[in-house]
């Protein structure tokens, strides 16, 4: 069964974040494209809810599809540009509508997207990640919007190269 707080959490409050924030000056389409990502997440959680039981993919731990919460992170970067002081998104409420639906897109593609399940950290390394963590919790708390911003852009960036890596590996 789909939680329906996974899907207000991940799904609707974004979407609705979102348009408020960069999208309610183009009302009509803004909003469809929105809801195609609000609809998107909805349908993601229920893949994960109805395939939990089933055996893993073969390979690597993976997701298929980019996972509500990280779909989430991902749909909310406009917000983090304009919080950021990057770029102003407000001006740009197509680009943004757009772009939340394409996440939404991505969030119930057939994408095989990174797992934490896989990552293995060896003992000898284990200092050096929770030195990592410990400066990304800090980087976090004193520059919310840039670190955000950044680490959207290197999710993206790790989709992309993944997508590339599977699509070179099947020719």
């Amino acid at each position: 069964m789909i939680s329906l707080s996974d899907f207000v959490c991940f799904g609707v409050a974004p979407g609705i974040f979102v348009f408020h924030f960069v999208a309610q000056d183009w009302p009509g389409t803004g909003w469809l494209l929105v809801l195609v990502y609000v609809l998107c997440a909805c349908l993601r959680l229920a893949r994960f809810n109805v395939n939990r039981n089933a055996p893993p993919p073969p390979g690597r731990a993976h997701f298929i599809g980019v996972p509500a919460p990280a779909g989430a992170l991902l749909g909310l970067l406009p917000v983090y540009l304009s919080l950021s002081g990057w770029v102003q998104t407000e001006h740009w409420p197509v680009l943004s509508s757009l772009y939340m639906a394409a996440i939404g897109l991505l969030m119930i593609s057939r994408l095989p997207t990174p797992s934490p399940k896989a990552w293995r950290v060896p003992r000898k390394r284990a200092v050096l990640v929770l030195v990592g963590v410990a400066v990304f919790a800090g980087a976090l708390a004193t520059k919310p919007w840039t670190v955000l911003v950044l680490t959207d852009l290197a999710y993206l960036v790790v989709l992309a190269w993944g997508s590339w890596r599977d699509r070179r590996a099947l020719a």
